[in-house]
């Protein structure tokens, strides 16, 4: 774009030539612009064949290659139509206001040319926004070059990249999701629903979500559910459905199904959890039973054998809860070690509280126990204070593990061995199955469902001096 300046700095400069129009425009102003040199460094308009009126002091002529200067939030009032339809986006007689700002707009293929320095133009009322026309005629690339480039699809080369984004910066373009959406039949948002967002484990995950989901282009709607199947059922199906262009499903609450999902929800939507009976639609979820499984067999690898379970809840038959019991009943098994069941703690939410409590119902029971497998990390690390507020030592009397390996447990006090998802795989492949959906709606394709690997994380919680493995994989 050519460069500008403002009165004051270019009238020192000296006269350019007005039959040239613009393109004189970098070698200074007219000397009629030495007039205005008092006003502050703001915005310089240059026009051509032009008739114009201006609220803030400046010049009023008429001729090719006037120029005018506008200070503050004052409105230059243009009415012609050669130099309005030079200047994209605008076209015909219009009176409108230019707002000044600190943007550039340089009119293309005209015989009239026009620098407008703007935040935003307002004609008619109507705010005229930076487009993807005025990018790709800044770079000097295709309108289709400066969509690949911001949704990184396609082919360029770096150098293209980097020349598309310094005009993406100069002239502060923000994609139009409105407009794209008219085009398209999209808006470029998807939905995603969890039951906590407090919860770190959902933190972490909305965050793997929302990077999975930049790198296509899409933004990410976060809403909060409290695990209420009527919240849920209402996210699922009510009016926000109609913002975004599909669903992320983090289910608790409709666990065991629901009155008609298959004809409540009608937005593309993919679970994250595990398959929703009676619905059938694509699911996301990680190896439960395998890492429940792995983390007992540690526990018992380090001698332990009276291993109390905190996150139990037997009265479901499905979810992660059911399947985290699966997998440590199976390691016992594996050990010929009995199950007791005075050793599995239910509780209500799987919190920091809550693992305080259990512990506490443990204690009280003088149920004997010497490790824990956590059924999170929030749960283990409220029962790490328990056990240390009682005055056990982890892990020489009491070995701990979670799930989930949050940030927060390679800072605790021992670190906390925890079993890791692999969260960037489950929000790749949550959503890829989801665009999948959005953009074939009417494709025939059976349920997919797709369970992510983890591995065993194992630090000072529940290591034992002679152990040297720090981490063990738990297989697909």
């Amino acid at each position: 774009m050519t460069p500008w300046r403002n009165p004051a700095e270019a009238s020192a400069r000296g006269p350019m030539d007005t039959g040239r129009g613009l393109g004189g425009l970098a070698g200074g102003l007219t000397e009629q612009a030495a007039s205005w040199t008092g006003l502050p460094a703001g915005i310089a308009v240059a026009l051509g064949n032009v008739d114009a009126h201006v609220t803030a002091p400046a010049a009023k002529s008429t001729g090719n290659g006037v120029m005018l200067a506008v200070r503050g939030t004052s409105t230059c009032h243009v009415m012609n139509s050669d130099v309005l339809a030079a200047v994209p986006g605008m076209c015909g007689v219009v009176d409108g206001g230019i707002t000044p700002g600190r943007y550039g707009y340089q009119a293309g293929q005209s015989a009239v040319r026009a620098l407008l320095l703007v935040d935003t133009m307002r004609v008619g009322g109507r705010e005229m926004r930076v487009t993807v026309h005025d990018v790709a005629r800044e770079a000097g690339v295709s309108i289709k070059t400066v969509s690949n480039v911001v949704r990184s699809q396609g082919r360029f080369t770096e150098a293209t990249r980097v020349r598309v984004q310094e005009a993406i910066d100069r002239l502060g373009y923000t994609p139009n999701l409105a407009a794209r959406g008219l085009r398209s039949g999209r808006l470029g948002v998807i939905g995603l629903i969890v039951p906590e967002i407090r919860n770190p484990y959902f933190a972490e995950l909305s965050d793997a979500v929302m990077r999975a989901a930049s790198a296509q282009g899409y933004l990410v709607v976060v809403e909060q559910s409290d695990g209420d199947p009527e919240r849920e059922l209402e996210l699922l199906g009510g009016q926000g459905t109609r913002m975004v262009d599909g669903l992320l499903f983090g289910v608790l609450g409709l666990a065991a199904g629901g009155p008609d999902l298959a004809g409540t929800v009608t937005a593309p939507t993919v679970v994250l959890g595990e398959t929703i009976p009676g619905w059938e639609t694509d699911s996301v979820s990680m190896l439960h039973t395998e890492g429940s499984e792995a983390a007992t067999r540690h526990l018992l690898d380090g001698g332990r054998r009276h291993i109390a379970v905190v996150g139990a809840r037997r009265d479901e038959g499905i979810g992660a809860a059911h399947l985290r019991i699966q997998g440590y009943e199976q390691a016992l098994r594996q050990r010929n070690v009995p199950v007791d069941e005075q050793l599995v703690v239910d509780v209500a939410a799987w919190d920091r509280a809550h693992g305080a409590a259990a512990i506490a119902q443990l204690l009280a029971r003088q149920v004997h126990f010497d490790a824990v497998v956590a059924f999170n990390d929030a749960l283990a690390l409220g029962a790490l204070r328990a056990l240390e507020a009682h005055g056990f030592s982890v892990p020489e009397d009491v070995a701990i593990t979670g799930f989930d390996d949050i940030e927060e447990s390679r800072y605790s006090k021992p670190s906390l061995t925890s079993v890791r998802p692999d969260l960037q795989d489950i929000a790749s492949v949550a959503l890829e199955y989801l665009l999948d959906r959005i953009n074939d709606p009417q494709r025939s394709q059976h349920a997919r469902q797709h369970r992510s690997s983890c591995s065993l994380q194992i630090r000072d919680s529940s290591r034992n001096p002679v152990s040297v493995t720090t981490q063990t994989m738990v297989a697909r």
